[in-house]
């Protein structure tokens, strides 16, 4: 049918005006241009709605309205229809419900005539609605925009994608205002079988077989971070039973304020343990003295303690011992001798120390083991027979360091 030859309501008044003689084209046209229920399947009963219908098979794609921007148009812009087809040019896909489609046929929403379905760039919906392609959700307001989902799960469920080889898993995505993706959470891989929160600068979470990772897609234990570890002031890492630290490298403890190890808070010092401390091989404890200022020394040439320089210590077990000292002389021609004394007993000999000398050398060093229980070393001095000393500087300054080993 020409629809743009067809007589307008204009030129069929004219068909009927005074002394005019309607032809039968003339009434043919009149009744073409009329709606009848019988042929054009429209029809209004009283009471009832308006009645389409359409002339196609009640199993087949059956396009009920066309809407066209213009009659010219070899194609309508969308189409209202019944039973639409999976595939629009397979007759034999038709899906029983309504759907608008497109131009070529393609539905663009559809409700399902068996289960009320709707499917929205789909004509086969498995959900009460299933979206083919992306959902934004916006806000229409400074009070921003929700999803919600009351009384079930949300279920994210991959694609088979033969072209590479591997289901595609969906994921949740967060972009910014520019259309930049910022962060990602998704599933990781089909074989991987981890949780992935990652962010577009390179810092992820991991949750893989219950083990969470930060910064590492394999964490190997419930925590597993790569990288360093913060806590804020006065806050507690802390365990109801035992708490292991482990490793294959040095352990540092370090802190400007020193480190305590025991049952309860408090302590001084840079190190101290509440209780008892065992090893194979570590330093356990470190004496020191000191002499605070230059002290006068006696010129008997005879053996005696030098000023300060003694150190008691008490040790549980036997216990290696490293002593070291060292004895600063004034100028001029004094000298002196020194040696060392474990518990009353010269471990190291005597040995000479001249004017303008700092003796700290591997010389002044003593080495050996000592008995459980409590012990004292110290520096004893003498003035060399024929020796001088300056009476105008007859000062001595010096230090003794004692660092006992446990061993477990």
């Amino acid at each position: 049918m020409d629809i743009l030859n067809k007589p307008n309501r204009a030129t069929l008044k004219s068909y009927f005006v005074k002394n005019a003689i309607p032809t039968a084209d003339n009434f043919a046209d009149l009744i073409d241009g009329l709606i009848n229920q019988q042929d054009d399947g429209i029809a209004k009963l009283p009471g009832e709605p308006l009645r389409l219908t359409t002339e196609s098979s009640e199993t087949g794609f059956m396009k009920v309205i066309n809407f066209y921007k213009s009659l010219s148009d070899q194609k309508p812009a969308w189409s209202m229809s019944l039973n639409p087809r999976v595939d629009p040019a397979n007759a034999d896909s038709a899906k029983p419900g309504w759907s608008i489609s497109d131009a070529d046929g393609n539905s663009k929403l559809f409700i399902d005539e068996s289960t009320g379905n709707v499917g929205i760039g789909t004509v086969e919906p498995k959900a009460t609605l299933q979206v083919n392609g992306s959902l934004n959700v916006l806000s229409s307001g400074a009070a921003g925009a929700d999803l919600i989902m009351g009384g079930h799960a949300i279920t994210l469920k991959g694609v088979n994608d033969p072209a590479n080889y591997s289901p595609r898993l969906p994921y949740i995505q967060w972009r910014q205002a520019d259309d930049i993706r910022a962060m990602y959470l998704g599933w990781g891989d089909s074989n991987a079988k981890h949780i992935d929160m990652i962010l577009e600068n390179g810092y992820k979470l991991n949750i893989s077989g219950g083990n969470v990772g930060i910064g590492t897609q394999t964490p190997e234990k419930k925590l597993d971070v790569n990288g360093d570890i913060q806590m804020a002031a006065g806050k507690t890492l802390s365990s109801p039973g035992r708490m292991h630290i482990t490793g294959n490298e040095l352990l540092y403890l370090l802190h400007k304020n020193g480190v305590i190890v025991g049952k309860e808070w408090g302590g001084n010092g840079n190190l101290q343990v509440q209780g008892t401390l065992s090893a194979k091989s570590m330093r356990v404890t470190r004496h020191t003295a000191a002499v605070p200022k230059a002290v006068a020394i006696s010129k008997s040439n005879k053996w005696g303690d030098f000023p300060y320089l003694v150190v008691t210590f008490k040790v549980t077990q036997e216990t290696d011992v490293t002593v070291f000292y060292g004895i600063t002389m004034p100028g001029g021609s004094s000298h002196l001798c020194t040696r060392l004394i474990l518990d009353n007993v010269e471990q190291k000999e005597c040995r000479s120390i001249t004017g303008n000398t700092t003796y700290w050398s591997p010389s002044s060093a003593w080495m050996g083991s000592v008995a459980a229980g409590t012990h004292t070393i110290k520096v004893q001095y003498r003035t060399p027979a024929g020796g001088t000393l300056n009476p105008g500087h007859d000062w001595q300054k010096g230090s003794l360091m004692v660092t006992a080993y446990g061993v477990g």
